[in-house]
């Protein structure tokens, strides 16, 4: 798939869902949702290329999860692999994001072999969630 939105990307929920193979630019703070467990998220590129609003700031969404490229809820047993995740920073923004996953009671989410451009971090958790993490590359700038 190729998605273009000003808003989140995707939206999904239920159990074993599959984003794969896609390309996805949003200009909103997150391009995936996913609400349910056991979820595939692979061999994506995703950019975040945020627009700039009258007072250049985002403004949060009231959602459970934090504002981040992927932000899963209740999903426990995802696995996040292989993707290339990029925010590219307007003129206004001149840190990197907080984070690129976002994680509200989700246990056991492997993230590996992934590439974070422009990230401060990978992810960002509540107490009840769980990830294991390897081989995944974080840069916290563009070159």
């Amino acid at each position: 798939m190729k998605i273009h939105a000003g808003g989140s990307g995707i939206e999904i929920k239920g159990r074993g869902n599959i984003i794969r193979n896609s390309y996805i630019v949003i200009e909103s703070p997150s391009a995936i949702d996913s609400w349910g467990p056991d979820a595939i998220i692979e061999n994506n590129i995703i950019e975040i290329r945020p627009r700039k609003t009258r007072d250049s700031a985002w403004r949060p969404r009231d959602l459970p999860a934090p504002d981040t490229a992927i932000r899963l809820l209740d999903a426990d047993g995802t696995i996040i692999r292989n993707n290339e995740i990029r925010f590219h920073p307007a003129e206004f923004f001149g840190a990197p994001h907080p984070a690129a996953i976002g994680l509200t009671l989700s246990k056991n989410v492997i993230i590996e072999g992934n590439q974070f451009i422009g990230f401060q971090a990978i992810v960002t958790k509540d107490e009840s969630s769980s990830t294991t993490e390897r081989n995944n590359k974080l840069e916290s700038a563009w070159r």
